[in-house]
Order: structure tokens, then C-alpha cells, then sequence
């Protein structure tokens, strides 16, 4: 592989990872990513 190319793969694996991590990022401070307690499975139920 060149080392054209494996510049090339470096910058859009980065740029992959990095859009992964924003995404990560906004669904762990988004209040809607985590259900509220009341929404949850209750596994002590009759």
C-alpha cells in the first residue's frame, strides 16, 4: 500500500471514528437516548 493511501485510510477511518464519537456523544446527553423509570420492564410484576 502507498503511502498515499495509507494516508487516505487513516484520515477517513479518523473521520469515521470521529463521527461515531459526536454521535455517541449527543445520544448520551440527549434526554430521550435513556427511557424514563417509568418506561422500564419491571420484572417483579404479578
Amino acid at each position: 500500500m502507498s503511502t498515499g493511501k495509507r494516508g487516505a485510510a487513516a484520515f477517513v477511518t479518523g473521520v469515521v471514528l470521529a463521527l461515531l464519537g459526536i454521535w455517541g456523544g449527543v445520544g448520551a446527553i440527549t434526554p430521550a437516548a435513556n427511557k424514563a423509570p417509568a418506561e422500564l420492564a419491571t420484572y417483579d410484576a404479578p
